[in-house]
């Protein structure tokens, strides 16, 4: 039974992990590869908390997946 319910929620944790990421981290990075890092944005702060936000929700699925694969 174990088998079962794992084979078919990996594949699904795998696909939400990749759209999340996706969709919601990788514009978030794109924005800050294409900042100045010589002076750095004075609201920095509002686009480090929502992808430490969301990387906090991402990892998680993704520890979850890897143990479901095992």
């Amino acid at each position: 039974m174990r088998e079962t319910w794992a084979a078919h929620t990996t594949p699904f944790a795998a696909v939400t992990l990749g759209f999340f990421t996706i969709v919601l981290n990788v514009p978030i990075n794109n924005a800050v590869l294409t900042s100045d890092r010589a002076a750095l944005p004075a609201d920095r702060e509002t686009t480090r908390t929502p992808w430490n936000t969301l990387n906090a929700i991402r990892i998680p699925i993704n520890y979850l997946s890897f143990l479901l694969m095992i």
